[in-house]
């Protein structure tokens, strides 16, 4: 009986991929829950139009835990200089601070700005940044 348990549990875990039950040591082993292929960059992209629609919807909380993220993907983005980098985690962190204080149009600004330069200095595109 025990090992029929087991085994069904495993088998659960498998099929939804949201980890693997060990049936030897008895341990559940959870997985990562989404892999990616998207660069450093896109995934940057892709955190500031999420936080952009959350700030206008007034979701700060969720919007700071990604620019918490978005800020340690900078360091990953090959094509940035040291510079840029520089640049780009100081207003994600200047963008935190201004969302706790509830400051949303100016964090509205700052994101704004980072999608302009974004956009001036060729790392994307216009339409990288509309809505879905």
């Amino acid at each position: 009986m025990k090992f029929l348990i087991c085994f069904l549990l495993a088998l659960t875990c498998l099929t939804f991929n949201t980890g693997v039950f060990n049936s030897s040591t008895l341990r559940y082993t959870s997985c990562a829950f989404a892999q990616t292929n998207l660069s450093p960059l896109n995934m940057l992209i892709f955190d500031i139009r999420d936080v952009k629609k959350l700030i206008e919807e007034g979701d700060n909380k969720l919007a700071i835990t990604i620019l918490k993220s978005a800020d340690k993907n900078v360091r990953k983005v090959k094509e940035f200089s040291a510079k840029t980098k520089k640049i780009t985690s100081t207003r994600i962190k200047k963008g935190i601070a201004l969302l706790k204080q509830n400051k949303n149009d100016e964090a509205l600004a700052l994101i704004q700005t980072a999608i302009d330069s974004l956009i001036e200095a060729g790392f994307a595109k216009p339409s990288d940044f509309e809505s879905i």
